[in-house]
């Protein structure tokens, strides 16, 4: 007797034995004990889940010598010739080759004939959707009203391809994919028949690779017990198929998410010398993002570390993203090509700032709350921490919150920056206190002024005060460069990086640069200062200053923005009398007197008005409005 593959030896010959389609098999069953037989059946569904089989367990059902059960007894004659497809009264019809209108003329014909042995004439039809117009426009009318003695079964994988007047005159029954665990455990069920020792791991890889489909994993059951023999690993399975581990996946996937571009294409470059299937590769992050962006939805992120890495607007991009990305790979030649590119598209597209980020952004800084955002993190040392946002019924205290915990977490430098540790001075920055040395006359000059005309000796310059004097020069130097970084940046990115340009250059030290910035662009440093921007910033300095060079920003009352610092106030010219000593005067020009006019107190602003003041002035909105040549308009309360 020749071999017979699982495929066909296990294919279920009763309604229990059909894996996963509970919902179809319960309803046929209770149809049958209660006499409710449709005389049209349309089974629908993906290859390989159980369409022709159930319709045979139909006919085996209706036409069992021992009769219409819902358990067929799978002994008689009538059974074992449904079985083996030899039966007179089941005709099965490949809808594929006989699908003129002759072929339906000739069925419709001998359709008005009794049953030879049984008691029903079954027509089953396969894929029936491939039929032509004709041969359904032929088989609609005995559809519609059969002889009693005769019944229909269509099978089809492409339900939409069956005209609706077919379709309304059957009973329409969906069958669905099966679950992998479902698969893994009939294939395990087979192994032990078979006495092959099937590993859990190995089954449960055959069933994902199977997706869904009972038959193929059973092919490729019988397919692997050709390469390994009676003991199958994971590892067995996942080198005859070329599917990639889970572990992999996973790996892939937080690369990803992390925007390790490196690191992605090194796995990718992994798995196809290896010999992979790339194109299942992508299947199979598809489906992990997919997962994750579940666990997002359902609030469940804790579950999975990498669920919380992007937000649910990047996830779906991400999905969109592969899909089409998956999509190219089926029909194009170079599929390495494909999937590499895949992956900077995605580290770029993850490093892109959406509409929405920008939107939400601008409210929260015109509400004067702190931005909350969230942004792929490169690694656990290189991630700031995000700062959240405060819920308070006082926008001060929202502000102050903000101002004084997420500043220090997100640039941890500054922290020691602000207790003056390791920068040459217990009191400021080495920076504040690099001055020239100048002669001793000169200081003596100056002491003897402050001290009231009483001259002090000046004491040599120490060592300290001389390093101090070559800091200072590298200091000078390190804020010309300072600047021409921000010079290129601003013409990159105006709307990234234009705020930089008021930032005050202060010290360079041990690979770090503090950089002063008004207190009025706290927030906005903070708040958009995202690492794929500081990524950017730092590798500019990284070019400009010769070495890696980690920047930390300072917020203070006492800087200017560089508007301010450009202009130039007018202020009336001072006649009052050179000061000499206490109170005399020495050759004073009286000043003039001068007249003053009688005018109206200008009125004092409302609160309102000095929050649309602050508002306008914030140099986000300027930019913004300068850049989309917009208007600010403020609603009028009712």
């Amino acid at each position: 007797m020749s071999y017979r593959v699982f495929a066909r030896k296990y294919r279920p010959q009763t309604f229990e034995q059909v894996v996963g389609q509970e919902h179809i098999t319960r309803t046929l069953q209770n149809a049958i004990r209660q006499n409710r037989l449709a005389q049209a059946y349309l089974l629908v569904g993906p290859r390989g889940i159980g369409k022709t089989s159930t319709a045979r367990i139909i006919c085996k059902a209706l036409n069992c010598e021992t009769g219409e059960t819902p358990e067929p007894c799978c002994r008689c004659a009538s059974c074992l010739e449904i079985a083996e497809g030899n039966n007179m009264d089941v005709v099965e019809i490949d809808g594929a080759s006989n699908n003129g209108v002759d072929h339906i003329r000739t069925l419709r014909d001998n359709a008005q004939y009794s049953p030879s042995h049984g008691r029903y004439k079954i027509y089953l039809i396969d894929e029936v959707h491939m039929l032509t117009v004709g041969a359904f426009n032929a088989l609609l009318k005995i559809l519609e009203e059969p002889p009693a003695h005769v019944k229909f079964l269509f099978a089809t994988t492409e339900a939409q391809k069956v005209p609706a007047t077919i379709t309304s005159r059957c009973q329409r029954f969906d069958l669905r994919r099966i679950s992998d665990e479902k698969i893994a455990n009939h294939l395990l069920f087979i192994a032990k028949e078979e006495e092959i020792d099937l590993m859990p791991e190995a089954a449960a890889a055959l069933a994902k690779g199977a997706d869904g489909g009972l038959r193929d994993a059973e092919s490729m059951f019988d397919q692997v017990i050709s390469f390994c023999g009676s003991k199958i690993t994971a590892a067995d399975v996942l080198d005859v198929f070329g599917f990639t581990g889970q572990e992999v996946i996973h790996s892939l996937a937080g690369h990803v998410l992390r925007c390790e571009l490196g690191d992605s294409l090194r796995i990718v470059d992994e798995q196809d010398k290896a010999g992979k299937d790339l194109a299942r590769l992508v299947d199979h992050l598809i489906s992990y993002l997919r997962d994750l962006l579940i666990l997002q939805a359902a609030n469940k992120v804790q579950q999975n570390e990498l669920a919380s890495l992007v937000s649910r607007e990047k996830m779906l991009e991400l999905l969109e993203h592969f899909a089409e990305c998956e999509g190219q790979i089926r029909w194009a030649t170079d599929k390495r090509m494909i999937v590499d590119v895949g992956m900077i598209k995605a580290a770029h597209l993850l490093e892109q700032a959406s509409l929405s980020d920008v939107i939400e952004t601008i409210a929260s800084l015109r509400d004067g709350q702190p931005v909350e955002y969230r942004q792929p993190a490169r690694s656990p040392v290189q991630q700031p921490a995000r700062p959240t946002r405060v819920v308070s019924e006082k926008p001060e205290e929202a502000k102050q919150s903000f101002r004084s915990e997420p500043s220090v977490e997100s640039f941890p430098a500054i922290e020691k920056i602000e207790k003056n540790e390791g920068f040459g001075g217990a009191q400021q920055p080495a920076a504040k206190i690099a001055e020239p040395v100048e002669g001793k006359e000169v200081v003596a000059e100056k002491i003897a002024a402050q001290a009231g005309g009483v001259a002090v000796p000046s004491p040599r310059p120490s060592e300290g005060e001389v390093a101090a004097v070559a800091r200072g020069g590298e200091e000078r130097e390190g804020e010309e460069k300072w600047k021409r970084v921000v010079a290129v940046l601003a013409k990159e990115g105006m709307m990234r990086f234009g705020w930089l340009g008021d930032g005050v250059f202060q010290v360079e030290n041990e690979g770090k640069i503090i950089v002063e910035f008004p207190e009025s662009l706290r927030q906005h440093g903070e708040g958009m200062l995202w690492l794929k921007d500081l990524k950017v910033l730092e590798g500019k300095l990284r070019d400009e200053f010769g070495h890696p060079v980690k920047f930390h920003p300072e917020f203070s009352q006492s800087v200017e923005s560089a508007e301010q610092r450009d202009s130039f106030p007018e202020e009336e010219p001072d006649f009052s009398p050179p000061v000499i000593g206490r109170g005399e005067t020495k050759g004073a020009v009286p000043a003039p007197e001068k007249t003053v006019e009688k005018e109206e107190a200008a009125p004092e602003k409302t609160a309102q008005q000095l929050v649309v003041e602050k508002f306008r002035d914030d140099p986000l909105i300027r930019k913004a409005v300068e850049i989309f040549e917009a208007e600010i308009q403020l609603e009028q309360n009712a």
